[in-house]
């Protein structure tokens, strides 16, 4: 287990959702394709089967990431599958490693029916892989601006993903802030799924809207869960255009939450930036 936490303690989930979070979404991930190994007679534990399935892997704008073998009994859409090196068998990216983790937001993670017994059969029918959105056609980076005037030609058009359907949840959970959740239409055709550009603009839009209304919100806090993440337009405030979308993940089916990234702030922070996040506060 300890191996594990350091393989994936600075990576943009875990630094979204805290440790726990993200060991526990690697092992519900995991557990399609652990459960066909042990069958066959093996005794590896599920932690120890991830670490043998897990590669690292540099990207072309030398971004670090964790690759996870793509076992068929994960049933991975085409567009979550990828070669990193063509003469062995495809992977799938199960998260980056943040360069700069504490520019990482950190957000409060969702539970569907949380403290009801429907809360674990949600879970297990929640897609657990995310999907981020790569610069591909310049230099390769990962995210794009949530600002109104950004530009999202960096994404090919025809970069495909998993997600279908007529409409998707967003749900933000940053902190000092109520929870934001608001509804995407996809207008996917029959036996299509939506286009990693649209996907990414329509999810930076509500992650706009939800900073402006965080902006509204600062006048009435008193007490703040965490200052060094306050959004609006204030001095020490992160403002729209700070913010990176870098992708997103399924919270429960049919609902996401965007993982975000900030830019250093022009001006000092009354708490510096470097600080250590500590999420055992969260929860």
């Amino acid at each position: 287990m300890a191996l594990l936490r350091q393989r994936i303690e600075n990576s943009v989930v875990a630094r979204s959702f805290g440790v726990e979070v993200a060991l526990d979404r690697v092992r519900r991930f995991a557990r399609a394709a652990y459960g066909p190994y042990v069958s066959t007679g093996q005794t590896m534990s599920l932690d120890d089967f991830i670490l043998r399935s897990l590669g690292d892997a540099t990207t072309q704008s030398l971004l670090q990431c964790l690759m996870f073998f793509a076992y068929g009994a994960l049933h991975l859409h085409e567009s979550d599958c990828v070669m990193p090196w063509l003469d062995l068998a495809p992977y799938c990216v199960l998260d980056y490693l943040a360069p700069d983790p504490h520019l990482i937001v950190p957000t409060r993670p969702f539970i569907p029916f949380d403290g009801t017994s429907r809360a674990e059969s949600a879970l297990r029918r929640t897609n657990m892989l995310p999907l981020f959105f790569k610069r591909t056609r310049t230099d390769g980076g990962l995210g794009v601006s949530v600002a109104a005037d950004a530009d999202y030609e960096a994404i090919p058009p025809d970069t495909a993903t998993r997600i279908s359907g007529s409409s998707l949840k967003v749900r933000v959970n940053l902190l000092n802030y109520a929870p934001y959740e608001r509804q995407i239409q996809l207008r996917c055709r029959p036996n299509e799924t939506v286009p990693a550009r649209r996907l990414a603009r329509l999810v930076a839009a509500k992650v706009r809207d939800c900073i402006e209304k965080a902006s509204q919100e600062n006048v009435a806090i008193v007490n703040w869960e965490n200052p060094n993440w306050k959004f609006g337009t204030g001095v020490d405030c992160y403002r729209v255009e700070h913010v990176l979308l870098l992708g997103v993940v399924f919270v429960s089916p049919g609902k996401v939450t965007p993982l975000l990234q900030v830019r250093p702030l022009p001006v000092p922070l009354t708490h510096p930036n470097n600080f250590v996040i500590d999420y055992g506060l969260l929860y």
